[in-house]
């Protein structure tokens, strides 16, 4: 029984078990999926070959910027097949979809009265909402961490376990931060669409910065905006993640999380 302090969060957890379930059902075939197919892929060296032939930009798109790789290692075949864009894409999605109905959406509901009855403040609530937030990004992230790399082990699936913690750290934080956004935008404005629009937005096209920073010259200087370059850039798989860029990264979610707390606490809220 959670104690009235975190009363806010204890129920919204609570009220996403459903559709926790069905987040975590999916991420663990599509994972199942990856991972077993690596057997194959590892034998075929032709594939190696096609690749070169690819625009370098369509691969860098892919890939999180890489243009080099060899689908017969396991960290470059899970990196371009899973963690350069579709685990963070599911991260994301789980994130700016969370933040966007918990305090706009509730509002648009009529039902944030409800929430607000509870005794604590409003700074309280959306630390709770981001408390959450984490928790959810976390519990997805571990799933398809422990999925690839527990179960990949049948699957000659072999990455050093410290590299496989900094991924998953880096894919954490970028989850966590566009939802941040998201909730942000949320308690400024109030609006749903609003929240989903600036965090989807800002995703997609620092994505695109960041991927296409490595091949594109002019795009280069701007590697530095893209939250998906420190978190996901360098395959983290094979070379780690420095500590500057998890700095970068948790400092850049506490300003937005500050953000949100003072946006919530100033707007008169609909009734």
């Amino acid at each position: 029984m959670a104690g009235p302090r975190l009363a806010v969060a204890h129920r919204a957890f609570r009220d996403r078990r459903r559709g926790r379930f069905w987040w975590v059902l999916g991420s663990v075939l599509y994972c199942l999926a990856i991972v077993a197919a690596f057997p194959a892929m590892k034998g075929q060296q032709d594939i190696n070959r096609i690749l070169q032939d690819y625009p370098p930009e369509l691969l860098a798109l892919f890939a999180g910027g890489e243009t080099t790789f060899d689908l017969a290692s396991a960290a470059d075949y899970l990196n371009s097949q899973l963690f350069a864009l579709v685990a963070p894409l599911l991260l994301t999605i789980l994130a700016i979809g969370f933040a966007a109905a918990t305090l706009a959406g509730e509002e648009e509901r009529g039902t944030l009265d409800l929430v607000l009855s509870y005794p604590v403040t409003r700074a309280s609530v959306v630390l709770q909402k981001a408390l959450v937030l984490v928790a959810e990004v976390v519990v997805l992230a571990a799933v398809i961490y422990l999925v690839t790399f527990g179960v990949g082990r049948a699957f000659e699936v072999d990455v050093p376990l410290r590299h496989v913690t900094a991924s998953s750290l880096g894919q954490v934080l970028l989850g966590v931060l566009f939802g941040l956004i998201a909730l942000a935008a949320g308690a400024a404005s109030g609006s749903r669409s609003l929240a989903i629009a600036v965090g989807g937005g800002s995703a997609a096209a620092t994505y695109l910065v960041g991927s296409l920073a490595p091949v594109v010259s002019w795009l280069g200087p701007f590697k530095w905006i893209s939250p998906f370059f420190y978190a996901t850039g360098e395959n983290p798989l094979v070379n780690g993640l420095p500590l500057w860029r998890v700095v970068v990264l948790a400092g850049t979610a506490v300003v937005f999380l500050g953000a949100a707390v003072v946006a919530f606490e100033r707007r008169d809220l609909r009734g």
